[in-house]
């Protein structure tokens, strides 16, 4: 009946937008501003010095927590293990 509970106490292992969920719930709760957000992840190591370009494919889509600070922009917060 909690799936988030679940998710943060028992599981602890699942896509990332189960972490990006968990963390605008959590944010929230404190009375923090928070949204989830998606978008393609441009991974570091998969920078292409002879071209000069990150390759981003389908299978880059993540999910991430955004966290609204008082002069109104947006903070990123990365909760998912193994992201940048």
């Amino acid at each position: 009946p909690n799936p988030v509970g679940w998710f943060l106490g028992e599981s602890r292992r699942g896509p990332d937008y189960l972490f990006a969920t968990s963390a605008a719930l959590l944010l929230r709760t404190l009375c923090y501003p928070a949204r989830v957000c998606l978008g393609y992840y441009a991974a570091p190591a998969a920078y292409d010095p002879g071209t000069g370009h990150t390759p981003v494919r389908r299978t880059d889509l993540h999910f991430w927590a955004e966290v609204r600070l008082a002069d109104g922009h947006w903070l990123v917060v990365e909760p998912t293990p193994g992201y940048e």
